[in-house]
């Protein structure tokens, strides 16, 4: 979903599980990184990435997330 869509809930940060994700891309548009943050916590997480293909993004996330997937409720694009 996108960030302007957000539940009520997501946007008061009372819960934890509420990640926003978005892409930093390198110069020349040459790799980046995949990057979650979480709203009440505020914990950070980056993955580096090769290239800013769909499936590149899915792969990281995906990665960063699967050890803490029972703390995932939403998700959100910046």
């Amino acid at each position: 979903m996108n960030i302007d869509q957000c539940p009520d809930v997501v946007d008061s940060r009372s819960r934890i599980g509420d990640w926003e994700v978005d892409l930093v891309i390198g110069k020349g548009h040459k790799g980046g990184f995949a990057t979650l943050a979480e709203h009440k916590s505020r914990l950070y997480l980056a993955l580096p990435i090769a290239n800013k293909s769909a499936q590149a993004a899915n792969d990281a996330i995906t990665t960063l997330l699967a050890p803490i997937k029972h703390w995932v409720k939403t998700l959100a694009l910046r």
